[in-house]
């Protein structure tokens, strides 16, 4: 049975892996492909508009983790975990 466009990866085609969705655009695709992406070239493959940051493992509005893109790609040491959804309860991801 074929997968609808609409639920797809448009960079793999395949069904979802750990949905992901660029920010400030809010795309989604996985998160493995729209990191091996951002890593080379920080922008939307869809919208080709700067990728300031990819929002992943999101379990509810005040909990997801978020990888930062630098200018020149993927920053280190640039994923966060987002604790309330308020910025001043960003964390290092893994540790609370």
């Amino acid at each position: 049975m074929a997968t609808e466009p609409g639920n797809r990866c448009p960079i793999c085609l395949d069904s979802w892996d750990d949905a992901a969705y660029v920010m400030p655009c809010v795309h989604r695709f996985c998160y493995r492909c729209i990191l091996r992406w951002a890593e080379t070239k920080p922008e939307c493959p869809l919208c080709k508009r700067r990728v300031q940051s990819i929002v992943h493992s999101v379990r509810a509005d005040d909990d997801f983790e978020e990888v930062v893109i630098g200018p020149s790609g993927l920053a280190p040491a640039s994923a966060e975990k987002h604790v309330g959804g308020r910025p001043d309860m960003k964390t290092q991801s893994g540790s609370l």
